[in-house]
């Protein structure tokens, strides 16, 4: 038998295959009728096995009419074995019956290839060749092993991940949960990056056998970013600014008055806590008793080691932005009654106000005539005496001649001793009518008595009404304490 062995090793034609994967069992396929082969042959057809590492496959080799010739069994470009005996010393080889059957066991990743099966008749050698597959899970990896990556503002981000696994991964991005689009393959470049590029990146790999990710948190490292506006208290003498500081790293924060360093003994500033790494964080600056001597250039500074921001705010005793407090939808067609607040020093008292008013939609869709969306000004002269003192200033107007069913918008600003306001945000209401509706109240305000209650004096205000034609009336705003 050993004689025949080495026979068959000396005269076989040894061809080298790569390695590859399977996940089923042989399966046999026999000639029937004229189909069987009259000198002999091999009726196993090619087959594919996909398996998974660790499992066990069986590759086929049946024959019909064989004779005497003996079947040899070829993997990876080596001799395996002949007939019965096992050449190759692989303990995880066996062959079975006859080497009719070979089987492998504890498949791993190099094992992928093509396993070939020889039946070696002297007239004519016939073979069948066998695919093993390795099918293994999608591993995803960012390459450069860091977790952590900072970067300044404006610089080159590229990112890439590679997708191990067979089948073939599919590669994605995500950032913070928001898959990210026009990725292609397994990197991302960003040119320039932006401080909203910052975030957690994930690197996600994906087959038929499942997923796996990778993540790797990108710190985009910006200068200061500075916004310093007022704030307003119901109390007049205490006038507050606040900075808002976005960075990264945190910044370090001062204030100067007309350039000067300010000495905080004289004023009661208080920083607030709980900037994050990203630099957030609002910086408060309060004057306790507001008077001439505090008028000035106010300057919020922000320093960090990207670069430094500044922001300036002029105080000289204005009155603060309006701020429109009434609702925004109007029980009637044709009337709105608007209510605001504007903040003055308690020794300056408001002497002008200048209301903006103007048609924005129409809720039948139709299109707002240019007349029809000219602004309005009702430019408001009061009493200064009458007006000095007050503990609130509050105040009530009455806009009429509007058209129903319409969204208008409205713009306020005042003026005392020491100039104008800034104009007040965007308010928007609605009139009534078909498309916008509001039920009216169980009682109005009419119908509601007290008896002690007082009505509101009212102040006596001239309102110039500017529009594309001048004209004059006389409104009725009221002083609400």
């Amino acid at each position: 038998m050993v004689d025949l062995v080495s026979l068959v090793i000396t005269t076989a034609v040894l061809t080298a295959h790569s390695v590859g994967v399977s996940s089923r069992k042989h399966q046999d396929f026999q000639y029937q009728g004229s189909n069987i082969p009259p000198r002999g042959g091999i009726v196993s057809k090619p087959s594919q096995f996909r398996v998974k590492e660790g499992e066990t496959v069986e590759f086929p080799c049946k024959t019909v009419n064989e004779g005497d010739a003996v079947i040899t069994w070829h993997w990876a470009g080596e001799l395996v074995s002949a007939g019965n005996v096992k050449v190759l010393t692989e303990d995880r080889i066996e062959i079975l019956d006859s080497g009719r059957i070979l089987r492998l066991e504890n498949i791993t990743i190099h094992d992928r290839g093509v396993v070939s099966c020889k039946l070696n008749l002297k007239s004519f050698p016939v073979h069948v060749n066998h695919t093993l597959e390795i099918l293994v899970p999608p591993i995803a990896e960012i390459l450069g092993g860091q977790k952590i990556v900072n970067l300044t503002e404006n610089s080159r981000l590229e990112l890439s991940c590679l997708g191990r696994g067979y089948p073939k991964p599919t590669v994605s991005w995500s950032k913070q949960g928001i898959q990210t689009e026009g990725i292609q393959g397994g990197s991302i470049i960003l040119p320039e990056v932006r401080k909203q590029d910052g975030g957690q990146y994930r690197c996600t790999a994906s087959s038929e056998l499942g997923y796996s990710s990778d993540t790797i948190n990108v710190h985009i490292l910006y200068k200061p970013v500075v916004k310093l506006e007022r704030k307003y208290t119901d109390e007049k003498n205490i006038f507050t600014l606040a900075c808002s500081v976005d960075s990264n790293p945190p910044s370090q924060v001062s204030w100067t008055k007309d350039g000067n360093y300010l000495k905080t003994e004289n004023y009661a500033a208080i920083e607030n806590a709980g900037a994050d790494f990203e630099g957030d964080g609002e910086h408060i600056l309060s004057i306790t008793s507001l008077d001439e001597t505090d008028y000035g250039n106010y300057t919020c500074e922000a320093i960090n080691s990207i670069g430094k921001s500044t922001q300036t705010l002029e105080l000289k005793g204005q009155p603060g932005k309006p701020v429109v407090i009434s609702t925004g939808h109007s029980y009637s067609s044709s009337e709105y009654t608007l209510i605001w607040t504007v903040w003055t020093p308690s020794n300056l008292p408001i002497m002008n106000q200048s209301i903006l008013y103007r048609l924005r939609n129409k809720a039948s869709g139709m299109p707002v005539l240019e007349n029809e969306g000219t602004w309005h000004n009702l430019a408001l002269i009061s009493d200064t005496a009458s007006l000095h003192g007050k503990d609130k200033d509050e105040f009530k107007m009455d806009l009429t001649g509007l058209q129903g069913d319409a969204e208008y918008e409205v713009r306020i600003r005042a003026m005392n001793h020491q100039g104008w306001s800034q104009l007040s945000d965007p308010f928007y209401f609605k009139t009534s009518g078909k498309h916008y509706t509001l039920d009216f109240p169980l009682f109005t305000k009419h119908q509601l008595t007290s008896s002690t209650a007082t009505l509101p004096q009212p102040l006596t205000l001239t309102a110039l009404v500017l529009t594309g034609v001048m004209s004059y009336q006389t409104l009725t705003c009221f002083f609400i304490r």
